[in-house]
């Protein structure tokens, strides 16, 4: 039996699954512990993490699917995302959030998801501190 998914159940269901991903490594981000610590993530993307307060969706795009080194072939998606942070100066390598979440998500899900950062957008208003 075949089930057709429409392609905005398929849009809600990868950007579940983005944000659910960001709010596990927020999750381990906030109390590291070397003991523990996921080796799919880095303490660069923790440090990333850790000053991001949102992410928010923009756009999803399925794309084409390629066969890899080994010609297993993954569903791949390019999802773009806005980050809110909140520092006194402005913030950079917020990208590795993005390729956080994309590298979780292979791991987890086996899909390909390109996370790319379309906005930075600092939310401290008052840059006088």
């Amino acid at each position: 039996m075949k089930y057709l998914i429409t392609e905005s159940q398929f849009s809600n269901t990868i950007k579940k699954i983005v944000l659910s991903t960001f709010d596990e490594i927020k999750g381990i981000c906030e109390k590291p512990d070397a003991d523990t610590f996921p080796g799919w993530l880095g303490f660069d993307d923790c440090e990333a993490a850790n000053l991001v307060d949102k992410i928010e969706i923009n756009d999803i795009h399925k794309q084409e699917s390629r066969p890899d080194l080994y010609g297993n072939k993954y569903p791949r998606f390019m999802v773009w995302i806005n980050v809110y942070y909140y520092s006194g100066t402005n913030a950079t390598g917020l990208y590795n959030v993005g390729y956080a979440i994309g590298e979780r998500i292979f791991k987890k899900y086996k899909l390909k998801v390109n996370v790319r950062v379309q906005e930075e957008i600092n939310t401290n208003t008052d840059r006088n501190w």
